[in-house]
This record gives structure tokens, C-alpha cells and sequence, in this order.
């Protein structure tokens, strides 16, 4: 099989099947387009569901109800956000183009090509798996780019962590909702959730060649 090269993948794409577990909702407007927020759950093979967050156009949504098996295809996307307290937060979702009838199975794939800017490093779960969670930032046409958090495993994690800076790496994955308990300075704990891409495979497309002025 042929090798895949810089032009023949995806620049960023997504495709969510599953059920809606929440009543969309209007979120924002920007000119005379109007957008809502619903969440699909899409159910890996293991019967674990990760949680996708979508905005989806009004003209799309109005066929869409709680409880509907849909498949959505689109982006993924993220914005900065800021809580409460006036922290900030990235939020990873996926903006949705089309809305297609769910077939026979929950669909979780996510392709996108994106710039490594940031060196990662390797550390161990509580179970003793080697993981490097990082982001790497997607540019899509005309808009500022997007700064994608993902976590790498085992040997993908090892080989991650080898490529230069700057060099420019196709991935695939899919949208990855996990739970986790933030512990504060006080002694509380709360419980969270964490939105990223679970990589399964990654190609360097154009690997930046480091100078000795690098100190490599």
C-alpha cells in the first residue's frame, strides 16, 4: 500500500455516530446564523462511551431530539474559554457540517494535520503505562489555528517524543472524554473531564531537519 503523503491527508475532518444524551441548546449567533450545543455519546468497542461535544447549526439541529442515534460529520475545533474564578480553559468540541441517519454502529474517528511546537515529555500512569499527553496546533483556512490537546501510548508516545520541532505530523485518533480528580491546595477534591484526541496512529508528513545552532 502506498505511503500516505502531506496531500492526501485530511487537514481536519471528524465523523461522530452515536446517541444525543442532552436536549440541544442555543449557545451563540454570529450574524444571522444561530448555534447549539448537544453531546453525543459514542460508545468504544471495550462499552466504555466518550462524551463529544458539538455546536451544530439551528438550520441542522431541528430535527434533533434527545435520544437520537445521529451520525455528524465536521471539525474539530477549540476556543479558549474563561470559569468562574477568571481562569482559562481550552475547549475542545467538534463543529458540525452535515447530519447523516446512524447506521449500524457508534462511529469516533478523528484525522487532522497539525505543527508539533512543543517538546513533550514521557511519564507513567498510576498502572505503570507509559503516556505523553501535549497539544500541537491545527490551522484551518482563514481562522486562527486551533490548539488540539492530544495523549499518545507505549511506543507511540516513545516515537512522539522523537520528532523535531516544527515538523508536521498527520494524525488519527479519536475524541477521548476520561474523567479525573483535581485535588486543590485546601484538601478538596473535584472531579473533571478531559477533552482530547486518543492517538492510535501518526506520520511525519515534513520533518524539520534540527542545525548543530539547534544543539542537536
Amino acid at each position: 500500500m502506498r505511503e500516505k503523503n502531506i496531500s492526501d491527508w485530511s487537514n481536519n475532518s471528524a465523523v461522530i455516530a452515536g446517541c444525543v444524551v442532552d436536549t440541544p441548546i442555543y449557545e451563540f449567533s454570529i450574524g444571522d446564523k444561530s448555534y447549539y450545543h448537544m453531546t453525543i455519546s459514542a460508545r468504544r468497542l471495550s462499552g466504555t462511551e466518550d462524551l463529544v461535544p458539538c455546536y451544530i447549526e439551528d438550520s441542522k439541529v431541528a430535527y434533533i431530539s434527545k435520544f437520537d442515534y445521529v451520525e455528524v460529520t465536521g471539525y474539530i475545533r477549540t476556543k479558549h474559554i474563561m470559569d468562574s474564578v477568571g481562569k482559562n480553559h481550552t475547549k475542545v468540541y467538534i463543529e458540525v457540517h452535515e447530519v447523516n441517519p446512524y447506521t449500524t454502529c457508534d462511529k469516533n474517528r478523528i484525522d487532522f494535520i497539525a505543527h508539533k511546537f512543543a517538546d513533550v515529555e514521557i511519564r507513567a500512569t498510576p498502572r505503570g503505562y507509559r503516556v505523553c499527553d501535549t497539544r500541537v496546533i491545527n490551522n484551518l483556512p482563514n481562522r486562527i489555528g486551533n490548539l488540539i490537546p492530544i495523549l499518545l501510548w507505549s511506543n507511540n508516545a516513545e516515537l512522539f517524543a522523537r520528532i523535531p520541532l516544527n515538523s508536521i505530523v498527520g494524525i488519527t485518533g479519536r475524541f477521548q472524554s476520561r474523567e479525573y480528580n483535581k485535588f486543590y491546595e485546601d484538601g478538596t477534591e473535584e472531579k473533571k473531564t478531559a477533552y482530547e484526541i486518543s492517538v492510535s496512529r501518526f506520520k511525519v508528513l515534513e520533518e524539520r531537519k534540527e542545525s548543530k545552532e539547534d544543539g542537536h
